[in-house]
């Protein structure tokens, strides 16, 4: 494939399959972008697709006709109709330093957040959550660096190919390794992001081979002042665009190549008619309570963005988000499913997953479920224990008070590759024992279903649960007096 990238300083960008030692491309070495306006520079790039010397020219055309190759082979399709029955899953893969985690945070942000999941198989656990407060001083805990264990690698394979949902986010490591094959085998397409260009046919080759659909090849031009987007010809089966200036702390997204990738992202999910089929009707989960539908109805945020589709139209995807005023109603809604069980599915973060599953053990289910990478994880009741575990625990410390109750920070120590958990952890783990009328504030990296046990541990023995969020404080959400419910410490 021989494909050029277009050029936000009108220049083609360059071949593919030129040998490295003759390219020029690394990142430091590509032009500044003119004064021209946006649009005619955008109108160059595409123009210079078409003005290559007359060898070239004819390879380019081949090229810009070309698909990616199809899985022809009856075992590879069989093995692709059962991958897409579990949903789409797509690897954001590339070079280390193209920017993946901030463009992963605004892709995110462009996709329906009913749907998707965000998946991190990168060892060192910095998941693209982390970029919205990187320096905050409450997240250094978080940045720990990790690395592959065999352990790792086989977690983070069977999470990848049990997880069924509509759409799944992965990031991977910079490298086109061995432990990422593993890893991604269940994954049916994937994203090229490349900062240095030279590493695209690597990458290219990496998914290819381990029979993952390349979508997009993207070039990180963090020198640019703007995107460049190819238009999708409809016998073309990926984008080739550039996207610019992926910086740490920055948003991002509003960059019109993410939205373009969102809106062919969103045709895809779309269109699995695989998954739809396998997962409606007969098939549905009769304990699932879906919280985007269920919980619709309560004070919340709407957030609508504008996506780019396949076929070049403007798509509105719109997605709420609870208010923490909401929480006493969160409560007052879960006693309408009469102590049914309640598996709890749909996009939350800390302080909902434990307000959702303590207000259904209020409400007397006694089988409540938080959906995660493991599947439908049950809440557990953990004990209290006198002595600290320190597997999983740093000694608790008092922060303050709320109304004259002392507040102690709870941390637990769960991480990705250093300290990993599983489900089977629930049943040896215990919590450290604290006094009655204290506001417990639980901090942790691990996933909401060991949160939401850890609240189950202290509720009823305290006064309030707070849960942790970067960037935002700690919410209240279980307290013995309902009026502190939603509060922020």
């Amino acid at each position: 494939m021989n494909e050029s990238f277009p050029s936000s300083s009108g220049a083609e960008w360059p071949q593919f399959e030129a040998p490295t030692e003759n390219r020029q491309e690394n990142i430091e070495n590509i032009e500044q972008p003119d004064t021209t306006p946006v649009q005619e520079l955008g109108q160059r790039a595409l123009e210079s697709v078409d003005s290559m010397g007359s060898a070239e020219e004819e390879q380019s055309s081949e090229a810009l006709a070309e698909s990616i190759p199809a899985i022809d082979t009856a075992e590879s399709l069989a093995e692709r109709q059962e991958k897409l029955k579990r949903g789409i899953k797509i690897v954001i893969g590339g070079p280390p330093h193209s920017g993946k985690s901030v463009f992963i945070e605004a892709l995110t942000q462009n996709l329906d957040k009913d749907n998707t999941f965000s998946f991190s198989a990168a060892p060192d656990g910095e998941g693209p959550w982390l970029q919205r407060h990187y320096d905050d001083p409450e997240v250094v805990k978080f940045r720990q660096k990790g690395k592959f264990t065999p352990e790792f690698v086989a977690d983070r394979k069977k999470k990848i190919h049990d997880w069924e949902g509509p759409l799944m986010i992965i990031d991977v490591g910079g490298r086109t390794s061995e432990e990422n094959a593993q890893m991604i085998e269940g994954a049916t397409h994937a994203i090229i992001l490349a900062g240095d260009l030279s590493k695209v046919a690597e990458w290219r080759d990496f998914f290819e081979e381990n029979n993952i659909e390349v979508i997009a090849k993207l070039h990180s031009h963090y020198q640019g002042n703007h995107d460049v987007q190819r238009p999708m010809e409809p016998e073309k089966s990926h984008i080739v665009s550039s996207v610019h200036h992926l910086e740490r702390g920055e948003p991002a997204a509003d960059r019109e190549t993410i939205k373009q990738v969102a809106g062919l992202i969103s045709g895809l999910v779309e269109g699995n008619v695989a998954y739809k089929e396998a997962h409606e009707g007969e098939n549905a989960n009769p304990f699932e309570v879906f919280i985007p539908e269920v919980f619709k109805d309560l004070p919340n945020e709407t957030i609508e963005r504008t996506i780019t589709t396949r076929d070049g139209q403007q798509k509105q995807v719109q997605n709420k988000q609870i208010l923490r005023s909401a929480i006493p109603q969160i409560y007052e809604k879960a006693l309408d499913f009469d102590g049914q069980p309640a598996w709890l599915n749909g996009p939350v973060n800390s302080w909902e997953a434990i307000a959702l599953a303590m207000a259904f053990e209020d409400a007397g289910s006694s089988d409540v479920r938080l959906r995660g990478p493991d599947g439908y994880i049950p809440v557990k009741k953990l004990p209290e224990a006198e002595e600290l575990d320190a597997k999983w625990w740093a000694e608790p410390q008092q922060q303050g008070e709320m109304e004259g109750k002392p507040i102690y920070v709870v941390h637990n120590t769960a991480h990705a590759s250093n300290n990993p958990i599983s489900p089977a952890d629930l049943e040896t783990m215990t919590v450290p024992q604290l006094p009655e009328n204290a506001v417990v504030v639980i901090s942790t990296q691990g996933p909401n279903w060991l949160k939401a046990s850890i609240a189950s541990g202290y509720k009823g023995k305290v006064a309030g649960i707070a849960a942790f969020q970067p960037g935002e404080g700690s919410t209240v959400a279980w307290a013995a007096n309902k009026e502190d419910l939603g509060k922020v410490i």
